[in-house]
């Protein structure tokens, strides 16, 4: 062959590379298959201005979120909406936090989903993080802090640094009528009443039962109710509703320890959106996400060295040991009824 020959069979074997190349990137751009588009469904406790600036921050940082719907309940109702839906078949929920009873009314019935956060895993070394998580399926997200709220106004803070400066007889006859104590029938306080009791024993209780407290049935008219003078003292305040105030009130952390409630991440085993709801729990646990909620005063952050304004991280506490598994156990009208008892309530 001569060397024209050659060269034209040359250009004929670069033009099909080029051809089939060309052919190829046209498939590619053609035929790639479309990005995810997320939705995303959210029912969550807490401070639904902060829930959405949380939502909205998430859905910068990813643009494949289309759009989100957000529920925000107590628990009680969290827990009757989802619980219906999931029994019925409608399946809407992807993300639920909410405190632990909730999520383990929805484990128990295998409505929860198993997913072990990888930002999650990370803060499992913090025992004020894994003794309140159920690895694999919930994980603390904020927590609600229990202790001594006063006002300034009538009651001296150096008086009171504890639940057994309350039983001295100078505070019980001075303040007699005008303590209030947070409602264990409708309110976190129950928690409060079992562990305090579980560690202390029953008598804790018994010794401030002289006190007759007024009964508060919700936290936010409490700090009202504190602020006003209509009560000067309050067993079960919760502290995030003391933070950057300029009321007359000051949270106490009671010398005996605190009491926490976590408000946990969990996902729903038949979440329509999966993959979102996966990200978006991850995202939950990052620092970011604690600042965001410390910056919208959406509750005390379950994260390491990170606190509202005027109060403590919660890693530097101290706090009263609290055995989740056997608090599920334990019926709450039988909790209940044994406070009733102690503090001689009826009705």
């Amino acid at each position: 062959m001569n060397e024209k020959g050659l060269s034209k069979i040359i250009i004929l074997i670069i033009s099909v590379v080029v051809i089939i190349g060309l052919a190829s990137v046209t498939f590619f751009v053609v035929f790639q298959p479309p990005k995810e588009e997320w939705h995303l469904t959210v029912y969550a406790q807490g401070v639904e201005e902060s829930w959405r600036a949380i939502l909205e921050e998430f859905k910068k940082e990813h643009p494949q979120l289309k759009d989100y719907t957000l529920y925000v309940q107590s628990a009680g109702k969290i827990s009757e909406r989802f619980l219906t839906e999931e029994r019925t078949g409608k399946h809407i929920a992807d993300v639920i936090v909410a405190e632990t009873g909730v999520l383990e009314f929805s484990i128990k019935e295998g409505f929860l989903a198993y997913y072990e956060p990888p930002n999650a895993k990370s803060l499992m070394q913090y025992s004020f993080f894994s003794r309140y998580a159920k690895p694999g399926y919930y994980y603390p997200f904020r927590f609600l802090v229990q202790g001594i709220g006063i006002n300034t106004e009538y009651v001296d803070p150096a008086l009171i640094s504890s639940y057994e400066d309350l039983t001295k007889p100078d505070i019980i006859n001075k303040y007699k009528g005008r303590i209030g104590m947070a409602d264990p029938r409708y309110t976190v306080a129950i928690e409060l009443y079992y562990f305090m009791n579980a560690t202390y024993g029953h008598e804790f209780w018994e010794r401030l039962s002289p006190l007759e407290p007024v009964l508060e049935p919700k936290s936010t008219v409490a700090i009202e109710d504190l602020a006003s003078g209509k009560i000067v003292i309050l067993i079960g305040a919760l502290g995030h509703l003391f933070s950057d105030t300029d009321k007359p009130v000051k949270f106490i952390y009671p010398k005996e320890g605190v009491v926490l409630t976590p408000v946990c991440a969990a996902i729903s085993k038949n979440a329509p959106n999966t993959n979102a709801a996966k990200e978006f729990v991850n995202w939950l646990f990052t620092k970011k996400a604690a600042e965001l909620l410390v910056k919208t005063r959406g509750g005390d952050p379950a994260y390491p060295g990170l606190a509202l304004p005027g109060m403590k991280p919660v890693d530097q506490l101290l706090l009263v040991p609290q055995d989740y598994s056997k608090y599920h156990s334990v019926p709450s009208e039988k909790i209940i009824e044994d406070w009733a008892k102690t503090f001689k309530i009826s009705g």
